[in-house]
């Protein structure tokens, strides 16, 4: 049974909405395509294009301007690697959103942890997440299991955000970083091609860690200073 999303946030009610018609208007057609909005926004845009084209020279008119947009979008290296990560990501929000369905991440709102940030990282991907009212990070984690095999993916790592107890930082992870052959190089192995001169007083690499992050360590920490003693007790 399922209920129609109020426009406010509010309690959970102890009765849901019957799955009425409006109910499946929302579950089964706005819903999806809210979430694949960016798919959606660029047929749209090759749709109006061709059509342009098409009046300005005639179907070979509405082949250029197709062509052109995908050189555009495509062509250079930092315009198809940002394309691609866009449809990457919404890709992301779409099974997520799919995968906390199915795990019982649902409230009676019909809300769920919603995902407002989404990174590349060398495992996967790091998103941020947003509980809504009624979960804590805490239910999140009880469910991870369930949402790792709905995205199948090797694993999902949950952690709450020190700061703000409604924030989740997960980290989906899709492969292992290590386990790829050959002997992982120090990062700063080539640094001094482009920075010849490194200052003590910055953390420098010394490991990579299992999410594929570099894991740095300080000579000094912020109250001491080279040279500085402790005082015997």
């Amino acid at each position: 049974m399922g209920g129609l999303p109020p426009w406010i946030e509010r309690p959970d009610l102890p009765v849901r909405v019957p799955y009425d018609r409006q109910s499946r208007l929302v579950a089964d057609v706005l819903r999806p395509l809210w979430l694949s909005r960016r798919e959606w926004a660029f047929g749209l845009l090759v749709l109006t294009l061709a059509m342009v084209g098409r009046a300005a020279g005639g179907w070979p008119g509405a082949l250029v301007a197709v062509g052109l947009l995908a050189a555009v979008l495509l062509g250079p290296p930092p315009m198809r690697r940002w394309t691609l990560r866009v449809f990457r990501h919404a890709r992301v929000r779409r099974r997520w959103d799919k995968a906390c369905r199915f795990a019982g991440l649902t409230t009676s709102n019909g809300r769920i942890p919603r995902i407002t940030k989404v990174m590349d990282s060398p495992a996967g991907e790091r998103v941020r997440v947003r509980m809504p009212g009624g979960l804590a990070v805490p239910d999140l984690e009880e469910r991870g299991e369930h949402i790792a095999a709905d995205l199948e993916v090797r694993d999902v790592r949950i952690r709450r955000d020190p700061e703000n107890a409604r924030f989740a930082a997960v980290e989906i992870v899709r492969r292992d970083p290590l386990g790829s052959r050959g002997v992982l190089a120090w990062p700063w192995r080539d640094a001094w091609r482009t920075t010849p001169v490194v200052s003590m007083w910055e953390p420098f690499p010394v490991a990579v860690g299992e999410d594929g992050a570099v894991l740095t360590v300080s000579w000094f920490d912020d109250n001491h200073e080279p040279g500085d003693e402790e005082e015997p007790a």
